[in-house]
């Protein structure tokens, strides 16, 4: 982990710590490499699972916003409403054309 992850403050304010713990755990995440020249497959899987890695680590924070909220609601706040959101808004699009394109290369250099 880097020098700057180990040294994030703490707070006792919930939403705080949430924030805290997304930018702690962007910060521990390693540079995924650039594509090169000439990409294979597994570089465009590779970036299709760093994606729903990250957005794993933001669905986190926004579930930690959605308990506080929650708790702190005067109204019926639904368990699932802040639970995989971010998953969800990639899932079937921008996972799908990393996957099209995974496909794609194999068949690309062959007819080259």
């Amino acid at each position: 982990m880097s020098p700057a992850a180990t040294s994030l403050p703490t707070s006792s304010n919930p939403i705080e710590t949430a924030r805290l713990a997304l930018i702690k755990n962007l910060l521990a995440r390693k540079p995924l490499k650039g594509f090169g020249s000439f990409p294979c497959a597994a570089d465009f899987e590779a970036l299709k699972i760093e994606m729903c890695e990250v957005v794993a680590i933001f669905d986190d924070w926004l579930a930690e916003i959605g308990a506080e909220i929650r708790d702190n609601a005067n109204c019926h706040i639904d368990n699932d409403l802040f639970c995989g959101s971010f998953m969800t808004a990639i899932a079937g699009n921008e996972t799908f054309a990393l996957d099209c394109c995974a496909e794609e290369v194999p068949s690309r250099r062959r007819s080259a």
